[in-house]
């Protein structure tokens, strides 16, 4: 999903995000309206799978469903450029 991003080609992101405060300046055109976006996938999700979440329904989404794991991405809401930043799991693990 994720390609390299240049000042001429940069990834595309969707407008789901959560407001974070700016960390650094993006790399790409650097400027500072960075915020993070939670991606979710897994098998339960369904039609779910691959969007971006808030994390209050992250919250509620854990308590309810299975395994699932969860991809959170800086981006630069200028530009678009993107990475992970990190990822883990939340939900009810099977036995």
């Amino acid at each position: 999903m994720t390609r390299c991003a240049t000042r001429t080609r940069i990834c595309a992101w969707p407008p789901a995000i959560t407001a974070n405060p700016p960390r650094n300046a993006c790399p790409v055109c650097d400027k500072t309206r960075l915020s993070l976006v939670h991606y979710v996938y897994g098998d339960a999700l369904g039609k779910s799978a691959g969007q971006a979440k808030a994390r209050a329904e992250l919250a509620r989404m854990a308590a309810t469903l299975p395994e699932f794991d969860v991809y959170v991405v800086e981006v630069c809401l200028d530009c678009g450029w993107n990475h992970l930043v990190r990822s883990y799991a939340l939900g009810a693990v099977s036995a």
